[in-house]
């Protein structure tokens, strides 16, 4: 059986975590810019028309990535919670300890 390196779980966190604070951006971000394309294709936008296609599409894009960055996280804190007790429930050896 392969052991298991801890620097390789804590960096899958870590990308995790980056992952989802690169979600939260790109999803408002397309949330707003989604549809604003659509709409501005078909009419011409008044001032009441792009405020509310701006709030519409950002909340839709800030609700799926409020999911998808809670999934993402909640995947590195089992990560990590997995780490943490494969560490505590590990017996250690004299030359283990004494590093």
């Amino acid at each position: 059986m392969t052991d298991h390196d801890p620097a390789v779980i804590r960096r899958f966190a870590s990308r995790l975590y980056s992952r989802a604070r690169f979600i939260t951006g790109f999803y408002t971000l397309l949330g707003i810019l989604v549809p604003l394309l659509l709409f501005t294709r078909q009419s011409q936008l008044g001032p009441l028309e792009l405020l509310l296609t701006f709030a519409v599409g950002g909340g839709l894009g800030a609700a799926i990535r409020t999911e998808r960055a809670f999934s993402l996280r909640l995947q590195a804190q089992m990560a990590l919670c997995q780490l943490q007790t494969e560490m505590n429930t590990t017996p250690q050896s004299p030359a283990r300890v004494a590093a």
